[in-house]
């Protein structure tokens, strides 16, 4: 089991910073052999204390909303507001060994330095965060 560190902390305040204007609600799950299981929700203002009290696991897969929802209803039609844009770039081949998957998300990490954030074509993502089967590239934004 793990606790949120001081650097995972300064992400979650980056991705949900405190708003007293907007109330909306992010969702925790974790995800087993049967689906997702839900964690809970808890106000975008409250977050921070939320994950400090979770219990979270080394062997276990974590999710939350990017953006958050109204009530306890976790889908588009549902959402409050907007805080990050969040793109999740997968590999969903099975036979694929863990060094190469890795070596082709650093590649594709490079060109995409090279290619777009270096020509200002696109901002530079604020967050990246590596997951069982690729990554995701957050941009965190004023909350809309």
């Amino acid at each position: 089991m793990i606790n949120i560190a001081l650097k995972e902390k300064k992400v979650f305040e980056l991705m949900f910073p405190a708003n007293n204007e907007f109330h909306g609600n992010i969702h925790f799950a974790t995800k087993n052999k049967n689906g997702f299981k839900n964690m809970g929700y808890v106000d975008i203002n409250n977050v921070i204390n939320k994950i400090s009290k979770l219990k979270f696991h080394d062997n276990a897969d974590y999710y939350f909303t990017a953006n958050t929802t109204k009530t306890g209803k976790r889908d588009s039609e549902n959402v409050f507001s907007y805080n990050n844009i969040v793109i999740d770039i997968d590999c969903h081949k099975k036979d694929i060994s863990h060094f190469y998957l890795n070596e082709t998300i650093e590649e594709f990490l490079y060109r995409i330095n090279r290619d777009l954030y270096d020509t200002e074509i696109i901002p530079k993502h604020n967050i990246l965060v590596k997951t069982g089967r690729g990554i995701q590239l957050w941009w965190c934004i004023s909350q809309i």
